[in-house]
């Protein structure tokens, strides 16, 4: 779910799997520079200096295909599809032992709304706000060497055919860990 480079190079597989329970402190505290990190801070002060319960939701890559009227497919999948048609090759980062986590577009949906719901209802206290209030929104996860093969051999229809399906089998995934979502 997140990058945190300190851990080892890009590419390469750390033992480091990060909870947004058991973890939270060492979340909040990552470096400014980290990705999204003062986005979230951001979000988090602005929220409790209001007053408003505020939650960030962080997805991994998202796959399927969004409902909305403006953006429908997310940035990794497509990007990095593209640019292996583009090249006539695939690439990696490294070995590419680093596993990636991924949700569904319509799971990360139902997500934000159970959320928004739990804001909104002054009794409900099962949710976490400021600090405390950041959820992993993942489905499974898979090795990106994996992505990057399939890619690389004639199976680049099984991916499309996956993306077209709603991405709803798993890839080749490790066991999927539940969050509070």
């Amino acid at each position: 779910m997140l990058a945190d480079f300190t851990l080892g190079a890009p590419g390469h597989a750390t033992d480091k799997i990060f909870s947004d329970i058991a973890d939270i402190e060492a979340i909040t505290s990552l470096p400014m520079e980290a990705p999204h990190r003062s986005t979230d801070n951001a979000v988090i002060s602005r929220g409790l200096a209001a007053g408003v319960p505020t939650a960030i939701l962080c997805p991994p890559t998202i796959v399927g295909v969004g409902k909305g009227p403006v953006k429908k497919r997310s940035i990794q999948v497509p990007w990095m599809t593209e640019a292996i048609l583009k090249r006539g090759k695939t690439f990696s980062i490294g070995p590419a032992e680093n596993w990636w986590d991924f949700v569904h577009v319509d799971d990360l949906a139902d997500a934000l709304i159970l959320l928004t719901e739990k804001a909104l209802d002054k009794n409900d206290k099962s949710a976490t706000w400021g600090k405390e209030g950041y959820y992993f929104v993942e489905t499974a996860e898979f090795v990106s060497q994996v992505f990057f093969w399939l890619a690389c051999t004639d199976a680049l229809s099984a991916i499309q055919d996956y993306l077209q399906n709603d991405c709803r089998r798993p890839l080749l995934t490790r066991t999927p860990k539940l969050h509070r979502c």
